[in-house]
C-alpha cells in the first residue's frame, strides 16, 4: 500500500499519524484515548509501507531478552480492525 493512502485511511478512522524524528521512515498511528498504536515503516526511498505492527503504546522491544511485543499484519486494514476501529 502506498504511504499516502495508508495515512489517509488511518486519519479517516480517527488516528493521528506521526513521524519519528530520528528515523523519517518510521510512522506511528494512535487514536485519542487509546493505548493501542499502529506502527509501520516506509520502504526505503519508495512510497510503499512495510512492517505493519500493532501493540500497546507503553510496550518496548527488548533484544537482550528476545521480547518483541505486538502483532504483525499484512495490511493497514487488518491493523485497524485489530485495534477495534471498525
Amino acid at each position: 500500500m502506498k504511504l499516502a493512502n495508508a495515512i489517509k485511511k488511518l486519519e479517516k478512522q480517527g488516528f493521528k499519524v506521526t513521524i519519528n524524528e530520528n528515523n523519517k521512515n518510521f510512522h506511528l498511528a494512535k487514536k485519542p484515548n487509546s493505548n493501542q498504536v499502529i506502527e509501520f515503516v516506509q520502504n526505503g526511498g519508495s512510497d510503499e509501507i512495510v512492517c505493519i505492527r500493532t501493540k500497546r503504546e507503553n510496550e518496548r522491544d527488548d533484544s537482550m531478552t528476545d521480547y518483541f511485543p505486538g502483532t504483525w499484519h499484512d495490511n493497514i486494514t487488518q491493523a485497524i480492525k485489530f485495534v477495534g476501529a471498525y
